[in-house]
Order: structure tokens, then C-alpha cells, then sequence
């Protein structure tokens, strides 16, 4: 078996540098992997977070991150990336933006047969074909069994990338295996930490135990990952040896790692009161992006699953850092069932001990409910902690949740850390999920959330921006871009929508009264416009009827404004701005309303007088601000006439609102308008938001 080779200017070099600015938050997404497991994708500022789905086998998942690309790769593949299995099968930033449920493939010709692999052509030298749902399981199957190579790539393009230009020299890389345990696969990690820019890449190690590598001169972090059976064969266990400080001045340099050193007693938390590991994650960072973005190792791990690490001091040159994360189930007092959520991490050396004991005033409770009780599929949850940096990817999991009137989180880690949530619901044919930017949660307080509470609304989320802020609707001279949402009354919350039918939702754009874009099921766009003054009308139109939901079936918003190249606020320095990497960009000044309707869990009001407090203002605390100058609320029962609600003003954009309900058990919709001094404005609608109970 020959060893592998990393070249700079190859496939599998010198990583390549995107001339593309990362992309805004986006919502979820589910990617099938080619060995049939499905994950969870979001986007937070452009880095993926990698998930499990509820009810997917919580088996060992290791994740790694290099510059914008970030892999998922199940246990029974590792072993196969020394030996001809393409990594960028597992490359889940590409996999998302492949069709559903199917992953081009190319194989050798006269190679061997892959099982699974749906044919499509043959030529001289290579097959082509494609892994759908029940090939994928079917391959998966088959690649834990073999231990003879699999040689597969993905049948993609790769997006346009300049290659950095640097001297490079070779450096091997030596690999002890732990002793005693049933290796399934290593691999290994090495990263550039005077500028992780200039050199950080992964591949795998086979079974002669080392590599060589072109790279850079330079100081050098290399971690390696034997990913191994446990000893009863029953679980996965991952093995991480480091080795900090290498300077590398020139060829001929071997460095030597071994596996046995990864000692250090597993991280592990012991809670307030007894509970059972649901599943585990951790990450293992070699050095810090400039902006923000951590590369490096992470795990996803079943229960019984264990990740060891070499004990090591904090290394002179870039950084090392330690993170790991435990979701348990517990039970309260009174029944209910509760959740804890513990993370904690090392940035100055790894300990040799990285057990946790928890004592109760070191957690915030957190109790969730989730509204919209018309969803007739499954209902599903789940929060992770988010480091500054972003490391926490691995550890955001979510479980299907009964209909039940709270769920209880326990949360526990250190004070830079943040929480990052979501919750999903189905319908008949679709689905809703809204997430949160990551809050923060203070030890001994306790914390209520609502999710899909109040008025449902489709338009464009004005929440707290994490850690680097992005522009959901900003312009150039020459592009209008825009990224939509679903949104409830809390503003830090956002959604999306999907159905198994076209048309659920529309995006319309009008110039002066006439239209410049039309397009359907399409959360974001961006649309060429003139650099002089128009008048811009936004349409945005989601159809919950057409997925299967019950209630607020249909919700429309209409945003008016004025725009030029010159007008608007700039975007500031460090934001994303989704229209250009490059050009001047600035905000537009649309508005957003929060309405905070008092509706019940089961989408009703009840009879009589309700009160409560909209707020009007603009998507974002950066844009250009004018005044608000009014807001109406009606209601209509049963598709008639909108009568108009009490609305007395508060300042600041606030309204109180005074709702008299008296029609019992008919649905009644909601219409909410804002207006600024700049003569912009605000309207949406949401048909049959509630019915009114009682008398």
C-alpha cells in the first residue's frame, strides 16, 4: 500500500482559498450521507453546524471543518480515505447543494463493483452514477463490511478558488496506533498556526502508518484521529494524539505521533441529580481563522461512545482548544421529563482529567413551548452550545418531543459560551422550523420560551446577529439581495418553510408598480437594479394550507420604501453583505413588527378583551432610521370585512393594542400595517391566526 501524498497544487493539496464572501444564515437543511445516515445542516454566518435528526442512530459521526468546507464522516468510511474513497463525498457544504436524496458518483472502469450505485453511463475509463436513499443504506452496509479498498469521488464541480502560491517543502508524518483496540480508520490533521490561511488540510492515514506532506515553511499543529471499536465492540471510540510547536524549516523533517498518549480520562459530567447520557460531542481545535471560523477535529458520539485525549501543555505558537459537550435525560420532581445540556472547554492545555461534576447553581433552567398545535407530523428539539469561534457544531442534536405543555433544559457551561436552539414541526405535506440566534443563559435563573408564539409572520428577521453580523436585504449600486424568513413574536427568533408541493411560498419584487423578480419556494435572491431613486414594493407570501397546516394558512407581507445607490446606511465594516464581497454595500429600510398575540398552544383566544404590546421598527439597529408614524391592527371572521382594533401609542414604534373577541369557533384572520416618516411601510396578513374559545 502506498502512503499518501499531499501536493500543494493537487486535489487534496494546499487548500484552496473561496474569492466568495460566506453566505447569510440560511435555513436548515437535511443532507444524506452516501453511507445513509442523515444529518442537520444550519447555517450561522455562513459556518455549517452539523446535527443528528430525530431518530437517527446516534453512532459515532467524526466532523471536520477546513476553511468553509466542513465533512461528516461515519465511522465505517475513515478507514476507506487512505485507500480511494474521495473525501469530498462527505463534504456536506457540497452535498447541500446537490438535488434531494441523490449524490453523483464516478467509479473507475474495471474497478470494483460499488453496491448501491445506480449505473447511468459507462466510457473508457469511468463509470458514472448516483447513491439515492436506498443505495446509500445499501453501500453503507457494505463499506463496514469490506476492508478491501473502495475507490468512489463525487461526480460535482468545484466552485472557482485561487490557489495560494508559497514555497512548499515535504514533512512525514510518523503514527503509532493505540495499542489494543480494532482501528476502523485514522486520520490526521495539519494546520499552519502562524496563519492557518497558508496551510490546513486532512487525510488518511493507512495501514503503513504514515504520510508525507507538502506544505509551507512554518509552525505546525498536528493532531491525529484513530477512530476504533470499543473494547466489547459494542460503541466507537475516538483516539486524538497532538503534537504543537513542529517548526518546519525545510524537507526531509519527520514528525512523530503516538496514539497511545491519548490518556486523559474522557470528558464526562456528573449532574445534580441522576441521569442517563443521550449522546456526546467534542472538538479539537488547532488554530483560530481570521474570521472567526474554526478549523479542526470534532466527534458526534453515541452514548456509550468515549473520545481520548493526549494530555498537552497550551502550545507556544496558535492555539489548542479542547471543547466537549454531553446531552443527558433526567427526570423533575413532579415527572416531567427534563434535559441536561453540559459543555466545557480547555483553551490554556489539556488536563489529564476532563471529568465535570455539576452542582445545581451552576445551571440555567430553561423552560420551551412549542406553539402551532395543528401540526399532525412529528414534532422535534434541540439546543447546543456555540463558543465564540463557532466550535460547538458537533454537539446540536435534536429529538422528536411529544405535544406536551413545556420542555425543561438544563444548561451548563462557561461564560463566553452561547445556546443555540431549534424546534421543527410537520404537517401533512411539509414542514416548519424556527431557530434562534445563540442567547446566553445565566447560572441559577430560569428562563421561559415560546416558539411559534403570536403572530405568525413572513418576512425579514431583525434579530441579534453572532458572532459577525450579516445583511438579510441590502443593495449595491447595481443588486438588490434578500434573504426571507418565518417569523414569531420573539425577535430573536427565525424559520423556514418546506413542502413536498411547489408553490408554497412566492417572492415578488416591483420597481415603480412593475415587476423585476417573481419566483417561488425560494428563500433568497438577488436582483439586478439601477443606481438612481425608485420605489420598491416587496411581496412575500407563504401558503401554511398548502403544506398542511390548519392555522395561519396563509401569511402575506408587503414592504413599500425608496432606494438608490446612495441612499440607506452602510453596511458596517465586518458584516456579510449578501448582494457583493467586494462592493459598497447598504441597508435597506424595510420595517419589522413584533406581535406578541396572547394566543394558546392550541392556536386560540379566548373570548373577550385581550391586550398586548406590538412593536414597530426597522430589520436591523444599522439601517437608516426614520421615525414610525402609525400602526393599524384589524381582525376578520370568516373571510369578511377587517374591523379595526384599539390601538393607542406608546412611543418608540410601541402600540398597545385592545382585541375584543366575541365569534366563538369561527377562525379569524389578522392585519397589522406600520408606517415611517420616510414613507415606508408594512403590512402583512395572516389568514385565520386563531380562533376564539369561550363565551
Amino acid at each position: 500500500m502506498v502512503a499518501a501524498v499531499i501536493a500543494g497544487a493537487t486535489a487534496g493539496g494546499a487548500p484552496a482559498i473561496a474569492t466568495a464572501a460566506p453566505p447569510p444564515v440560511q435555513p436548515a437543511r437535511t443532507v444524506i450521507l452516501p453511507t445513509g445516515e442523515k444529518v442537520a445542516l444550519t447555517w450561522v454566518n455562513g459556518h455549517v453546524r452539523v446535527g443528528r435528526l430525530a431518530g437517527q442512530p446516534a453512532s459515532a459521526l467524526t466532523v471536520v471543518t477546513v476553511g468553509a468546507d466542513v465533512y461528516a464522516i461515519p465511522a465505517e468510511a475513515v478507514g476507506h480515505l487512505a485507500t480511494g474513497l474521495d473525501r469530498e463525498l462527505f463534504d456536506v457544504t457540497r452535498l447541500a447543494a446537490l438535488p434531494a436524496d441523490r449524490i453523483p458518483v464516478t467509479v473507475p472502469q474495471g474497478g470494483q463493483a460499488v453496491p448501491g450505485v445506480t449505473i447511468t453511463s459507462r466510457n473508457g475509463t469511468v463509470t458514472k452514477g448516483y447513491l439515492d436513499a436506498a443505495g446509500a443504506r445499501v453501500f453503507g452496509d457494505t463499506l463496514g463490511k469490506n476492508a478491501s479498498p473502495v475507490r468512489m469521488a463525487l461526480d460535482a464541480p468545484t466552485a472557482g478558488t485561487v490557489q495560494p502560491n508559497y514555497a512548499m517543502v515535504t514533512l512525514t508524518v510518523r503514527y503509532t496506533p493505540p495499542a489494543g483496540v480494532t482501528s476502523l480508520g485514522t486520520l490526521a490533521m495539519i494546520t499552519n498556526t502562524d496563519d492557518n490561511r497558508k496551510y490546513t488540510n486532512f487525510v488518511g492515514i493507512g495501514s503503513e502508518n504514515y504520510i508525507k506532506v507538502s506544505l509551507p515553511k512554518g509552525h505546525y499543529t498536528i493532531i491525529v484521529n484513530t477512530i476504533a471499536k470499543s473494547v466489547d465492540g459494542k460503541a466507537t471510540d475516538s483516539y486524538f494524539a497532538t503534537s504543537t510547536d513542529n517548526a518546519v524549516t525545510g524537507d526531509g523533517q519527520t514528525v512523530a505521533l503516538d496514539g497511545g498518549r491519548a490518556t486523559a480520562t474522557p470528558p464526562s459530567f456528573t449532574t445534580p441529580r441522576p441521569s442517563s447520557v443521550l449522546d456526546a460531542g467534542a472538538d479539537l481545535i488547532p488554530a483560530r481563522a481570521t474570521d472567526g471560523i474554526a478549523n479542526g477535529f470534532g466527534v458526534l458520539d453515541g452514548p456509550n461512545d468515549h473520545v481520548f485525549v493526549q494530555p498537552t501543555s497550551a502550545p507556544r505558537h496558535g492555539i489548542l482548544e479542547f471543547d466537549a459537550y454531553e446531552r443527558r435525560s433526567a427526570t423533575e420532581p413532579d415527572g416531567t421529563p427534563a434535559t441536561y445540556h453540559l459543555t466545557a472547554d480547555w483553551s490554556a492545555g489539556i488536563p489529564a482529567d476532563l471529568h465535570r461534576t455539576v452542582q445545581p447553581n451552576q445551571l440555567a433552567r430553561v423552560s420551551d413551548r412549542i406553539f402551532g398545535g395543528d401540526a399532525s407530523g412529528q414534532r422535534a428539539f434541540g439546543r447546543g452550545p456555540v463558543y465564540p469561534d463557532l466550535r460547538g457544531e458537533t454537539s446540536s442534536d435534536s429529538d422528536t418531543v411529544p405535544n406536551t405543555p413545556s420542555l425543561v433544559d438544563y444548561l451548563y457551561g462557561p461564560p463566553n459560551v452561547r445556546w443555540d436552539a431549534a424546534a421543527y414541526q410537520g404537517a401533512a405535506s411539509g414542514a416548519e422550523g424556527m431557530e434562534t440566534v445563540p442567547q446566553a443563559y445565566q447560572p441559577g435563573r430560569s428562563y421561559p420560551v415560546d416558539w411559534m408564539h403570536g403572530l405568525a409572520t413572513a418576512g425579514f428577521f431583525g434579530g441579534k446577529p453572532f458572532p459577525r453580523p450579516y445583511c438579510v436585504a441590502c443593495r449595491t449600486a447595481d443588486k438588490l439581495a434578500l434573504s426571507t424568513f418565518v417569523m414569531d413574536s420573539n425577535p430573536d427568533h427565525s424559520g423556514w418553510v418546506g413542502g413536498a408541493n411547489p408553490g408554497f411560498e412566492r417572492l415578488q419584487v416591483f420597481q415603480d408598480g412593475t415587476s423585476i423578480v417573481d419566483t417561488t419556494d425560494k428563500d433568497d435572491l438577488t436582483v439586478p437594479l439601477p443606481a438612481d431613486s425608485h420605489t420598491y414594493r416587496i411581496e412575500d407570501t407563504v401558503d401554511r394550507a398548502a403544506m398542511g397546516f390548519s392555522t395561519s394558512t396563509k401569511i402575506s407581507s408587503v414592504y413599500t420604501f425608496s432606494s438608490s445607490a446612495t441612499s440607506g446606511a452602510a453596511v458596517p465594516t465586518g458584516w456579510n453583505c449578501a448582494a457583493s464581497a467586494t462592493e459598497a454595500c447598504t441597508i435597506l429600510p424595510l420595517l419589522t413588527m413584533n406581535v406578541p398575540l396572547p394566543v394558546s398552544q392550541a392556536g386560540t383566544l379566548p373570548a373577550g378583551t385581550s391586550t398586548f404590546v406590538v412593536t414597530a421598527g426597522h430589520v436591523t439597529a444599522a439601517a437608516t432610521k426614520s421615525a414610525i408614524t402609525g400602526l393599524t391592527f384589524a381582525t376578520s371572521v370568516d373571510g369578511g370585512a377587517y374591523v379595526p382594533a384599539t390601538v393607542t401609542g406608546l412611543g418608540n414604534g410601541r402600540y398597545r393594542v385592545t382585541l375584543r373577541s366575541a365569534a366563538t369557533g369561527h377562525p379569524v384572520s389578522v392585519r397589522v400595517t406600520a408606517q415611517d416618516a420616510a414613507g415606508g411601510s408594512l403590512s402583512t396578513t395572516t389568514e385565520n391566526a386563531y380562533t376564539v374559545t369561550g363565551s
